[in-house]
């Protein structure tokens, strides 16, 4: 699997909890990053009002491309 590198800027309080967390669970502040993430992405995916928004937003982002293309 392909990375890409991302700047994270957590408030304090967030970031010493992460610390804190990963600690406990004996894994990097990273690994439990890309868990987080990965579960959020997935209960989006799940979610049908959030698969909605994203089909409209995705038809308008198209006409909008298309109708540039046309200038």
């Amino acid at each position: 699997m392909t990375r890409k590198a991302r700047t994270l800027r957590l408030p304090t309080s967030q970031a010493d909890d992460l610390a804190l967390v990963a600690a406990a669970e004996r894994v990097s502040e990273n690994e439990l990053i890309v868990k987080a993430v990965g579960e959020y992405l997935a209960a989006k995916r799940a979610d049908q009002s959030f698969r909605s928004k994203l089909e409209r937003f995705l038809d308008e982002d198209s006409e909008l491309l298309e109708k540039l293309s046309k200038t």
